[in-house]
């Protein structure tokens, strides 16, 4: 089973954005989602670029990379969708968020209701990652400016 755990929003710039809310909901005792809504102060947004690192918890140390570190110029593939990767993920989030169209972005940034269970369900079987807790890192940016970092931390048990 995969639980979020924890969720970390963060705007970096208070001139081009300001997060208006960010969350995780239960839904029963094993399956929680995440939602969230963020406010564009500086529009359109038309150069995008996406981090994402898999990062693994070692007890000791802290949360480690593992795996996957992975720089993805967002615009260009939401004008084709041809980066595998990304497609896979762009799937399991398409019915949950507005960045579903091409750049630029004239509007805030809704995701609402990532369930845990579609990401069990839809990613896991790409990807056998052993039990364990993890976070996924992600920043954005704009024009190689760093803007907002998203980290989700998740807890895989079997």
């Amino acid at each position: 089973a995969l639980t979020f755990t924890n969720l970390k929003c963060i705007v970096l710039h208070r001139n081009f954005a300001e997060i208006n809310y960010c969350r995780i909901k239960a839904v029963n005792r094993t399956h929680k989602y995440f939602e969230g809504s963020l406010r564009l102060k500086q529009k359109p947004v038309d150069n995008v670029t996406v981090r994402i690192q898999l990062m693994r918890r070692e007890h000791s140390f802290g949360y480690k990379p593992y795996f996957l570190d992975y720089v993805l110029d967002g615009c260009k593939f939401l004008r084709n969708r041809k980066d595998w990767y990304a497609s896979n993920v762009f799937e399991l989030l398409k019915g949950h968020t507005n960045v579903n169209h091409t750049c630029p972005f004239n509007h805030d940034i809704l995701v609402n209701r990532i369930y845990s269970g579609n990401i069990e369900a839809g990613f896991l079987k790409y990807m056998p990652i052993p039990t364990g807790e993890y976070a996924v890192y992600n920043k954005f940016s704009t024009n190689f400016i760093e803007q907002v970092i998203l980290n989700v931390y998740v807890k895989i048990t079997r």
